[in-house]
């Protein structure tokens, strides 16, 4: 069960003691609140808590219950219906100096481990968002989160196997079975890594917590049992093992790149590479000492590694690793590809994005690329698995292609307004992909097709 609010939400009851109720009532309660505080309670448990000091002035604030979803909140995450009341907080978007409590009483018949508990942010008209961090009381069956904004908040049951808890912005390792993310943490301003297992019901934990206040974190690159990720104003690249322990704080210098101009990481057995824009270079670093350099060629974009590790597609070529040597698909004159390159072991997959939006494949150490298929595809990411690419496109849907033919497998559309293109990645039962709200969600393999 995860507990959702777009507003700085997270963690379970900070006040050790309520402040006096200021008004109550069965589906609403309505009061003005001042710099002492109050709380607003409802029948069954749902309330909200402004500690002191919370707000510099008096302000009306409201807590009510409606059966169904207001006329002012969009639909719910893949087009699901709430179970139990909605819960609303107002005005929206009211802001606090402090953090305030919300409860939420849990609908009755149902398991904790069935729920995820959403909101929206705070002037209440964007898209349902989950929020991670979430008290409990099984007695009382009343949950418990803190923010500083206030919205609609609702119950939705989403399938079993959902792993809930992972943003749509998480590196997956599909084949170790682990989710790492970064997040800023609305109570100190700080940000940290974390990380939890691909599975129903996954709990996160942190592994890095960064000691500057808001100075921001990117994971650049992930290698064996190794995170690599860029802190902002030190020009360093850090590795953590993505267990937590054996933290390097300084441990490759980037300080002549610009942080935002760094596109993509990937590791071989020997050497970190970070692909940059600019001149579209790229750094090498050793793994055993962290010493980087510039190679001689450049790589630019989105990259995928061969299985020998001795090539690399990135952008519009192939580079031999051993050599420097650089192959260019002839298509590649009159059209840039897109933010991504797949490999399946003896071609590459990318596509252009500004002509006909096709998808293309190309041998190893050829410079022929061929059209895989003559569908117009709008595909902001890609995964591969056998002979099956899987497209992510804007406008929610999800194309299967076969590698072999071009044939379209089979097509799924997530739900309006669903970004598949934040996240995609596919293992031997599941394909994971990014939907409404900003949360990962999978579905099994043998729904798209043998």
């Amino acid at each position: 069960m995860v507990l959702a609010s777009c507003g700085g939400g997270g963690g379970g009851s900070g006040h050790a003691t309520d402040p006096p109720i200021v008004a109550q009532g069965d589906t609403e309660a309505r009061a003005q609140v001042g710099g002492e505080g109050g709380t607003l309670v409802l029948a069954g448990g749902s309330a909200i808590v402004v500690p002191q000091s919370a707000l510099s002035g008096m302000a009306e604030l409201a807590v009510s219950t409606t059966a169904g979803l207001p006329a002012d909140a969009p639909v719910g995450p893949n087009g699901l219906a709430p179970l139990g009341d909605v819960l609303t907080t107002t005005p929206h978007g009211q802001s606090f100096a402090a953090t305030v409590e919300i409860r939420f009483a849990m609908p009755a018949g149902v398991g904790s481990e069935r729920l995820t508990l959403f909101t929206q942010s705070g002037d209440g008209s964007s898209a349902w968002q989950p929020v991670p961090g979430v008290s409990f009381d099984q007695t009382t069956r009343v949950a418990t989160v803190t923010t500083t904004h206030f919205s609609h908040w609702a119950w939705f049951e989403l399938p079993s196997d959902v792993p809930a808890a992972i943003p749509s912005t998480a590196m997956l390792d599909t084949a170790a079975g682990w989710a790492y993310w970064t997040r800023w943490r609305q109570t100190d301003h700080r940000y940290e890594i974390r990380r939890a297992r691909l599975t129903p019901g996954a709990t996160w934990q942190v592994i890095y917590e960064e000691p500057t206040p808001d100075a921001w974190l990117r994971i650049v690159a992930r290698g064996p049992g190794t995170l690599f990720f860029l802190r902002e104003g030190t020009g360093k690249l850090a590795r953590i093992g993505v267990d937590g322990t054996g933290l390097v704080a300084d441990w490759g210098d980037v300080s002549g790149l610009e942080a935002g101009s760094i596109i993509d990481g990937f590791t071989t057995a020997t050497h970190l590479y970070v692909t940059y824009r600019g001149d579209g270079g790229a750094l090498r670093f050793a793994l055993a000492t962290g010493v980087g350099q510039r190679v001689s060629f450049t790589l630019g974009g989105k990259c995928a590694l061969s299985a020998d590790e001795t090539k690399v597609g990135c952008g519009s070529r192939e580079v031999d690793l051993t050599s420097a040597a650089a192959i260019y698909p002839k298509y590649m004159a009159a059209a840039m590809p897109s933010g991504w390159v797949l490999t399946d072991g003896t071609h590459w997959y990318f596509t252009e994005m500004f002509v006909a939006r096709r998808v293309y494949k190309v041998a190893y150490g050829s410079s022929d690329a061929q059209e895989l298929t003559t569908e117009s595809v709008e595909a902001a990411t890609a995964a591969i698995h056998g002979t099956t690419l899987f497209l992510g496109e804007e406008s929610g849907r999800i194309v299967a292609i076969d590698t072999v033919t071009g044939a379209v497998k089979s097509t799924f559309t997530t739900a309006p307004d669903s970004v598949p293109n934040a996240l995609l990645a596919v293992d031997d039962d599941y394909v994971y992909y990014g939907v409404n709200g900003g949360s990962m969600q999978r579905r099994r393999l043998a729904d798209f097709g043998p």
